[in-house]
């Protein structure tokens, strides 16, 4: 981890640089924006989150993340073979594979990056409940230009040209009428601006 250039990254009061690779590894999962899909079986794919996970408890993660059905689905359900950029299964599943793998991870700190970007409405819509569920409980931090993700959070934060511009709750911020009342207006974020869920 780098240190940030100005300021502190703390996790339990601890600055980032002087917690271990095994710690952060431990507490933190991280949902990168592009789905990491390994080339193994579902169940592998699934079960990485945690080595040595049972069955029952990968299938209790993938029903908490709405994959169980379509995986059951499969020719060879759990045991199906899958691999990166594989055309058997949409980006909603494949999403929804990697949220199982968080969810059965259960780790107490959160980082997603563009959870919803490169699916389609209805792909999205199908992966917000199964986010929540995962969100629940945990520290989060979403990074997202996808506003329709923020009201929920208890804390957005507007970063525009890399400072820190807006910050408050849904309700506070679409109130002020600033930057992110604006946003929130057109439904979108511009390139240079992310909303970060705490």
């Amino acid at each position: 981890m780098s240190g940030a250039a100005a300021g502190a990254i703390t996790l339990d009061g601890m600055p980032l640089t002087d917690l271990s690779l095994e710690f952060l590894r431990e507490n933190v999962a991280l949902l990168p924006q592009e789905t990491l899909i390994l080339k193994g079986t579902v169940r592998e794919n699934i079960a990485c989150g945690r080595p040595g996970a049972s069955d029952e408890d990968i299938e209790r993660a993938a029903r908490t993340a709405a994959a169980h059905d379509f995986i059951a689905a499969l020719p060879e359900g759990y045991d199906t073979r899958i691999a990166p950029g594989t055309a058997a299964l949409s980006g909603g599943q494949l999403k929804r594979i990697t949220l199982a793998r968080a969810m059965l991870r259960a780790a107490p700190v959160l980082v997603l990056d563009e959870p919803t970007a490169g699916l389609d409405s209805v792909a999205a819509r199908q992966v917000v409940q199964p986010l929540r569920r995962l969100m629940s409980g945990r520290t989060t931090i979403m990074i997202t230009h996808d506003l329709s993700l923020a009201p929920d959070a208890d804390r957005v934060l507007v970063v525009d040209g890399g400072r820190l511009v807006e910050a408050g709750t849904h309700t506070e911020l679409v109130a002020r009428g600033g930057m992110y009342a604006r946003l929130a207006g057109v439904g979108a974020l511009t390139e240079e601006t992310l909303v970060l869920r705490l």
